[in-house]
């Protein structure tokens, strides 16, 4: 257990080091560039295309991604959804 702890503090490392690091995604704007809808949520309590649940993590090396996070988006409800 600890070998793996220090292997893994190792690679967390050389990933900073090339500037790779996450980025938020939960509560902004869906950008199909930097987001991969997996599931669309119906709903009245926010806003449409705003981020409401990151499912995996989104990476970018500098200002590149290198992968998009997967997220769930909110929709609001349709005239015909309503019924």
């Amino acid at each position: 257990s600890i070998g793996f702890q220090m292997i893994l503090s190792q690679f967390k490392d050389v990933l900073s080091g090339n500037n790779v690091h996450y980025f938020e995604s939960l509560g902004k704007a869906f950008d199909p560039h930097m987001h991969e809808a997996v599931e669309m949520i119906v709903t009245k309590e926010h806003p449409s295309n705003i981020v409401i649940e990151e499912c995996l993590k989104g990476y970018k090396m500098g200002d590149r991604v290198i992968r998009p996070a997967r997220v769930k988006v909110t929709k609001e409800p349709t005239a015909d959804s309503a019924e």
